[in-house]
């Protein structure tokens, strides 16, 4: 008993030491991350509201989270509400609002980033939907906010094998919007599309979509669903087939601070009530192989830039810069401050 209750205490001071991230990002809006290898990388935003000059505040900024923040170099250029995704063992971004307007640039990072021409390219566009197909090697692209104020509701695939941009065009598929989720699932090759925004078609969504990797199909999936927003955050467990939710700007509510969590095997929400994060939108979340990892975002009081933890359906809060640079991370990985706790309740129910 003893002895246990030392390893115990020994963990506990170990993991529970401050970690000071000098690279902490700082407060970021509409920002990407995703998830490879087993680090989370974070690219592009803005870090301020409210000026004239609001191009200024449009971030280039790269970095990784692997127990700590790290600068990399410089990404692609200046960019936010781009799309980003990674496959096994690269990232690529894809338009997104630069200083100089909506673009339709697609780059690729490995070791560095290198831009990918191709003859054909999809509309300029920001705040679409982007993911992996692991199946037939491509990513895929759908809707978003083009030029003009135009919404979209195309589906491109982009070809890794060729390097090449094909429109898809199914007969069935979403309406027009921007500021949806895309999430994949690619143990089932699917992918997963919730809510969204066009003031033209009805204003904020909450359909629920599946894109069939398979056969390039897109069927609606008539449920009931959360509440209509978009700018929300989502991520996905492909191994235990779920996505989840966080916040966003809701119908009637303004913007959100409510989770909920999508079993795709048997098509039904489930709202999770642990207290967590303030609300937002315009955020990021990854899913990191153990737990959903949420950075930053936005509401009536500014931009955001706490990092937080959902684990076995529990928030916990990981990290946030202080004015001084000196608010700890309180944890070497996103699950440590869960084991933690673990190791606490053990404690007390040996003591």
């Amino acid at each position: 008993m003893k002895r246990e209750l030392t390893i115990s205490f020994i963990l506990i001071l170990l993991f529970s030491v401050p970690v000071y991230a000098s690279d902490f990002p700082g407060p970021l809006m509409s920002h990407k991350m995703v998830f490879m290898g087993d680090e989370i990388f974070m690219f592009g935003g803005m870090n301020e509201t409210g000026s004239s000059s609001w191009t200024d505040y449009i971030q280039d900024d790269f970095y990784k989270f692997d127990s700590e923040w790290t600068k990399l170099e410089n990404g692609p250029g200046p960019r936010f509400d781009h799309n980003m995704e990674a496959t096994d063992d690269s990232i690529y971004v894809f338009g997104g609002v630069t200083p100089n307007g909506r673009t339709n640039d697609l780059w690729k990072y490995t070791d560095n980033w290198i831009e990918v021409n191709t003859d054909l390219l999809p509309p300029k566009r920001s705040s679409g939907g982007f993911v992996y197909d692991d199946l037939n090697n491509r990513l895929i692209l759908f809707g978003g906010y083009g030029e003009n104020d135009i919404k979209l509701d195309d589906t491109w695939a982009f070809y890794l094998d060729n390097s090449s941009w094909v429109e898809l065009k199914p007969e069935t598929h979403p309406s027009k919007r921007y500021g949806l989720s895309l999430v994949s699932d690619t143990n089932l090759d699917v992918a997963i599309l919730f809510g969204g925004n066009d003031v033209d078609t009805g204003g904020k969504k909450n359909d629920l979509w599946i894109f069939d990797m398979t056969t390039d199909i897109w069927e609606e999936l008539q449920i009931s669903n959360p509440a209509p927003r978009y700018w929300h955050l989502a991520a996905h467990n492909s191994v235990d087939h779920e996505m989840v939710i966080f916040g966003g700007d809701v119908s009637t509510s303004g913007i959100m601070d409510d989770t909920w969590k999508f079993d795709y095997m048997v098509k039904t929400w489930v709202e999770i009530t642990s207290s967590g994060p303030e609300p937002r939108d315009a955020g990021a979340m990854v899913f990191d192989g153990e737990n959903w990892v949420l950075y930053g975002g936005y509401n009536d009081g500014g931009i955001l830039n706490d990092m937080w933890s959902l684990q076995d359906d529990v928030w916990q809060m990981l990290g946030q810069e202080s004015s001084d640079q000196e608010t700890p991370l309180h944890a070497f990985s996103p699950t440590v401050g869960l084991a933690v706790l673990v190791l606490l309740r053990q404690f007390r129910k040996n003591r």
